[in-house]
């Protein structure tokens, strides 16, 4: 089962059978119409969404805690090390992004799921997902729950994959990013923020990524900043809530993933390191957490 959301400007299809991602996002102008976002498929499975298309949620966590190596107030849990996503080494982007959630609300321009939050994550939590269209943008809100005795730490986000090409030439990528995470070899966070390198001044004047040139590029931004991707035909403008203070890039082959995300790569460590900046959220019993992103389309 796939839902769609539209009005006369945009059409949204979603799967909730299939970490309720979002699947196509088709927008209009006069008799043109485009898809944003990288598919595969004319026809979407509605059970399953693949490798390099959509969109996807990440929760309870985003991007990779290393080794799978969780630290709260309940002990040490080893979370299960990814088969998915071919990096084998590390828990990565959650444990919500290929599975059943159940439909809360559907009505022609919203669209609402929730699933609640079980083993391997050791809290008792839940993850609501919110999405509508207004006019020319697409709103998407997310809200965890803790329902467990124990202070549980969340992170939460998207992972788009957006098209580099729609008919004519590949999009040109401008973020007025605050600074980036220094990585190790491994792509994980050292703790240390750089304000300024080649990378970050190219973004800020804007760039065609080049294959694999922002692998693992982890950026503080501020939200309320535009992000803009523009291709020929159209310019895609993404702004978040205050809490989506950080952005994960990727840029593969055939796609630009721009991820909103609450958290730094590996934050849950680092937070444990007393390391600052990591947008770490720790919710006590009963407490919820809500972050949005919109997504507008100019043309």
């Amino acid at each position: 089962m796939n839902i769609k959301i539209k009005n006369e400007n945009i059409t949204a299809v979603f799967s909730p059978l299939a970490g309720a991602s979002l699947r196509s996002l088709s927008v209009r102008n006069n008799k043109e119409e485009y898809d944003i976002i990288s598919n595969f498929e004319d026809e979407f499975s509605p059970n399953k969404l693949p490798l390099g298309s959509g969109s996807f949620i990440m929760a309870p966590w985003v991007n990779r805690i290393k080794s799978g190596i969780l630290e709260t107030d309940k002990g040490f849990t080893q979370l299960p090390k990814d088969t998915f996503f071919n990096d084998r080494t590390n828990a990565i982007h959650g444990i919500v992004f290929n599975e059943k959630w159940n439909v809360d609300i559907h009505e022609d321009n919203e669209f609402q799921c929730s699933i609640d939050l079980t083993s391997p994550w050791p809290f008792k939590g839940k993850i609501v997902m919110k999405a509508f269209i207004k006019d020319n943008f697409l709103i998407q809100e997310l809200k965890g729950y803790n329902h467990d005795d124990i202070n549980m730490p969340i992170g939460m986000g998207w992972h788009p994959w957006f098209r580099r090409i729609l008919k004519k030439e590949e999009a040109v990528l401008k973020i007025n990013a605050k600074s980036m995470w220094e990585l190790d070899d491994k792509g994980i966070p050292t703790g240390i923020l750089i304000e300024n390198n080649e990378v970050l001044d190219k973004l800020r004047k804007g760039l065609v990524p080049e294959i694999n040139e922002l692998n693992k590029c982890c950026l503080k931004v501020n939200p309320n900043d535009q992000i803009s991707y523009k291709w020929p035909e159209l310019e895609l403008l993404i702004e978040s809530s205050e809490e989506l203070g950080h952005i994960m890039l990727y840029s593969p082959e055939n796609s630009v993933c721009i991820e909103p995300q609450t958290t730094t790569v590996n934050a849950f460590q680092l937070s444990n390191m007393r390391k600052s900046g990591t947008g770490v959220k720790y919710l006590k019993k009963d407490e919820n957490f809500t972050v949005s992103t919109k997504w507008s389309v100019d043309f």
